[in-house]
C-alpha cells in the first residue's frame, strides 16, 4: 500500500541500506544454492526530483555499465533501488556430459568438413549413380523476420491504445487496464511516450540521456538503467508489456505467454 512505502522510505532515510552488508548477505544465501560465480550490489537512491545517487560493493569494473533484471525496489517516489548483480564463466553452465557431448560434436564437425569431398562423391554414386560434374551450388535463402510488435493505436490527443487493451494517457500519466490503473512519475511517462513514438518501439542509451536529461551532458549510465527498471516495474504490474535489454539499447514489446 502507499502508506507502507512511505513508511518505508522513512525507514531507510534514517537507517539507510549498506551496499557491502547487503552484498555479503545475498552471497552467504546464493552460497548456500551452491552458486560459486561473482556478486555485486548496488544501492541506489532517487530522491523527490529523480536525482539519483549509487554505490556499488566490492569490485564494480565488470557491471558499472550493464544493467540487472534481479532489482527491487524500496519506498514511494523517494525510492531505494536495490540491484544485484551474477557474473560467472559461461564454461559453469556445462554440466560433465554436456562437456563430453560438446567434445563429439566438435570432433564430429571437423571430421565431416575434412571429408565433405568424399562425401558428396558417395551421395552422387549411391543416389544418382554418377560423379557431379561440378560442385553443387550454394542457394541463398532470406529468413524471415520475427513476428514484429503489434502497433500502437493513437485513440485521442495523447491517450495511446496498446495492443492487450491497456490504456496510457499521456496527459494524466496514468496506465490503465479495466479496474487496474497505475500512475507513472513525469518522467515515466515521458519515456514511454516516447518509446510509443519510436521506430520499432526501441530507444538508445544516448536517446534516454536526451531525452529524460537534456541539458546534463554527463549522465551515469546507471541512471538510465534505474528509470528503465522503475518503468518496467510499472508495466509488470498491469500488463503483458516489458522492456527487453538490447545492445545499448532498450525496446517495448508485448510478453507472449504461449
Amino acid at each position: 500500500s502507499s502508506i507502507s512505502r512511505l513508511m518505508h522510505s522513512y525507514i531507510l532515510e534514517k537507517y539507510p541500506l549498506q551496499a557491502d552488508a547487503v552484498a555479503d548477505n545475498w552471497r552467504k544465501r546464493l552460497a548456500e544454492k551452491g552458486f560459486l560465480g561473482k556478486t555485486t550490489v548496488r544501492i541506489a537512491v532517487l530522491d523527490w526530483d529523480e536525482h539519483e545517487a549509487s554505490t556499488f560493493s566490492g569490485d564494480s569494473s565488470y557491471v558499472a555499465k550493464s544493467d540487472s533484471l534481479v532489482s527491487y525496489y524500496i519506498g514511494k517516489r523517494c525510492e531505494i533501488a536495490s540491484t544485484g548483480y551474477i557474473h560467472c564463466s559461461w564454461l559453469s553452465a556445462f554440466t560433465v556430459s554436456d562437456m563430453v557431448l560438446l567434445c563429439f560434436f566438435v570432433l564430429f564437425c571437423v571430421l565431416l568438413y575434412l571429408c565433405r569431398s568424399y562425401i558428396c562423391v558417395l551421395y552422387y554414386r549411391m543416389l544418382r549413380g554418377s560423379s557431379p560434374a561440378q560442385p553443387a551450388s550454394l542457394v541463398s535463402i532470406e529468413v524471415g523476420e520475427q513476428n514484429p510488435v503489434m502497433a500502437v493505436a493513437e485513440s485521442g490527443p495523447h491517450v495511446y491504445r496498446l495492443e492487450d487493451g491497456l490504456l496510457f494517457d499521456a496527459d494524466s500519466r496514468i496506465l490503465r487496464k479495466g479496474d487496474k490503473t497505475v500512475k507513472l512519475t513525469a518522467s515515466l511517462a515521458k519515456l514511454l511516450k516516447h518509446f510509443l513514438e519510436a521506430q520499432e518501439y526501441r530507444l538508445s542509451m544516448s536517446e534516454i540521456k536526451q531525452i529524460l536529461w537534456p541539458e546534463d551532458m554527463e549522465v551515469a549510465d546507471s541512471r538510465v538503467h534505474t528509470m528503465v527498471g522503475r518503468l518496467r516495474k510499472s508495466l509488470s504490474e498491469i500488463s503483458e508489456w516489458q522492456i527487453v535489454n538490447g545492445i545499448l539499447c532498450y525496446q517495448l514489446e508485448r510478453c507472449s505467454n504461449e
